[in-house]
């Protein structure tokens, strides 16, 4: 059966993102994380080694990145001032440019987000195989520094290699410092939902292996413990391209209840002649419902707000509504695939959402979360 979390890209691909990523509201209500686990452009070594002001395909074939095994850190946060590509990379640091990255994002209930990331080379990774089950994916400090091929390295645990940080099926962790903090993370989660939002073959796919996760385990920062069984809900989600949109928005939101409560995840993104891709997918009562009718009314990159409504054949419907926190709205750079510069993505993790939900034989009825939601836009 497929999980959805199966690996798409090839270790000698030169120009391709693929990310897992976790999305959890902590139950008492004080914050959210966001952790991403990162490959990019794996044939040619991320960006690494290209000069900053044109990071073009052209320069170097599998580029070396950082030769001497160690990782790379950076601590990317705040608004991007629309500068040059180089001053983006110089600003984003290396972490960014390397082929395999970590992230952590905190959202915490007042005040403003923090995000630390550290960069990997590839022979710090143990990924594997293309499309095999169960996925698992390893990178930490590389103490084994043979000389076994990258397609080796997808299929070998590695021997005596230290793997901080991993994620699989239903569990992961992570360990990463970045300019004095130390994040560190131990989790588990289960869901009864997956779906896959968009697929469009070598162009990209967005899928949702844990669409009402919920998450038991352990999150350090710098010393601050986030400890709890269960210690959250929300969602894990896998996406993977040749290049990003230039435009999207996309959210999704879990309303925690019993067996597992509701969701709701949507997508819209630009495509070639003028065409955009809508849809959107509620989990509710164990039942699906896929929109393919998606009307925005409401669409504010700046303040980061969201409205739409949604029908299906079957006579469902659906108003949606949600919003970034005022002040507390997350602005993040993100590395073009073919290394040319990077772009603004906007994101609040602990949005604010209402669901009106009109279902064929049921009452109307209404949802609302504040610890929730994630919504996430890039372009215009």
């Amino acid at each position: 059966m497929k999980t959805y979390n199966e690996v798409y890209s090839a270790l000698s691909m030169k120009r391709r993102y693929e990310v897992w990523f976790l999305r959890l509201g902590l139950n008492d209500g004080s914050g959210a994380w966001w952790f991403r686990y990162l490959l990019l452009n794996p044939g040619r070594g991320g960006c690494a080694g290209a000069s900053q002001g044109s990071r073009r395909d052209a320069d170097a074939e599998g580029g070396a990145g950082n030769s001497t095994g160690r990782p790379q850190n950076n601590w990317a946060e705040g608004a991007m001032d629309g500068g040059t590509a180089a001053r983006q990379f110089a600003e984003a640091g290396d972490a960014q440019a390397q082929p395999v990255q970590v992230w952590a994002t905190w959202f915490p209930r007042e005040g403003k987000p923090e995000t630390w990331i550290q960069g990997f080379p590839l022979e710090n990774l143990h990924l594997s195989k293309r499309g095999a089950s169960p996925f698992l994916l390893e990178v930490g400090e590389n103490r084994n520094r043979g000389s076994q091929s990258s397609e080796n390295r997808s299929e070998q645990s590695g021997g005596n290699q230290s793997k901080e940080n991993r994620i699989g099926e239903s569990e992961c962790c992570g360990r990463i410092e970045v300019n004095g903090h130390r994040i560190g993370w131990d989790l588990r989660y289960q869901s009864t939902f997956r779906m896959e939002l968009s697929s469009k073959g070598w162009i990209g796919f967005s899928r949702t292996p844990h669409s009402d996760a919920i998450f038991s385990g352990e999150i350090n920062l710098d010393g601050r413990i986030f400890r709890g069984e269960p210690l959250g809900y929300g969602m894990q989600g896998q996406n993977c391209g040749y290049r990003h949109r230039n435009m999207w928005t996309w959210a999704q939101i879990h309303f925690p209840g019993a067996g597992g409560g509701s969701t709701l995840e949507a997508l819209v993104y630009e495509m070639p002649f003028g065409l955009v891709f809508r849809k959107a997918v509620l989990w509710h009562k164990g039942q699906k419902y896929k929109f393919g009718k998606l009307r925005e009314s409401i669409r504010d990159a700046q303040k980061l707000e969201w409205k739409m409504e949604c029908s299906d054949g079957r006579g469902a419907q659906a108003v949606v509504e949600i919003r970034g926190r005022p002040g507390f709205v997350h602005r993040l750079p993100y590395t073009k695939t073919d290394c040319s510069g990077q772009f603004e993505v906007t994101n609040d993790s602990l949005a604010v959402a209402k669901l009106f939900l009109r279902l064929p034989g049921e009452s109307a009825e209404e949802l609302t979360t504040d610890s929730g939601a994630v919504l996430e836009m890039a372009g215009n």
